[in-house]
């Protein structure tokens, strides 16, 4: 059997039993103890953003909406302003609509760019800047019967540079949807071995600044 062939029947045997061995890389959140987000706390998200979607590849999904925030590690409070010693959370929502919505079928690749505002210009991809993966999104796997996901990304302090004079950085969440059966040769724990189903969004939130705490 060939290399691409047995991660395609290990592709299949992960879909058989509803997960994959590497759906997200991050798991800093429940290393560095982050507390979870208010329940709901989508209803008064900062940000939202429909889910752009294909006709020709939407199948029964009509709709989504993907809700983000960013808070202090031990708070639930959602904050642009955050001290650089301190660890800190991306929460994402994605909220599906459709008549059912529950026959969706794939995998949710979730992640977060931040880029300083004034210069020299910097980049993060999270979550492969916050941890030692060497992946930029996060695998979500999705239920034929959850049309509401809820994914965090946590950043440990000291990860993004401050600035004396409170240098503002700019943060987009990006949603795609990746098929589990479409795949190319590669990793299956990268997301470039799926192929895209027609269905994204980039939602740019509040601009954020970074200081140095006391």
């Amino acid at each position: 059997m060939t290399e691409q062939a047995e991660q395609v029947e290990q592709a299949k045997q992960a879909d058989q039993t509803g997960s994959l061995p590497c759906l997200c890389p991050d798991d800093n959140c429940a290393n560095l103890g982050c507390v979870a987000p208010s329940p709901s706390w989508w209803s008064t998200a900062p940000t939202s953003c429909p889910l752009v979607i294909d006709p020709d590849a939407s199948g029964c999904l009509s709709g989504g909406t993907v809700y983000a925030q960013t808070r202090e590690c031990n708070s639930t409070t959602a904050s642009s302003v955050i001290d650089n010693d301190d660890d800190w959370v991306i929460d994402i929502h994605i909220t599906l609509s459709g008549s059912p919505p529950y026959l969706v079928c794939g995998l949710w690749c979730v992640s977060a760019c931040l880029e300083d505002m004034c210069g020299p210009t910097t980049y993060y991809r999270f979550p492969r800047d916050s941890t030692d993966s060497s992946y930029c999104c996060c695998l979500v796997a999705t239920d034929q019967f959850t049309s509401d996901y809820e994914i965090s990304i946590c950043i440990p302090g000291g990860k993004v540079a401050e600035s004396e004079c409170g240098a503002p950085y700019e943060l987009a969440v990006i949603v795609t949807l990746l098929s589990r059966d479409q795949m190319k040769p590669g990793d299956i724990c990268d997301p470039a071995t799926y192929m895209p189903l027609g269905v994204a969004t980039a939602c740019e939130l509040p601009l954020m600044t970074f200081y140095a705490g006391v």
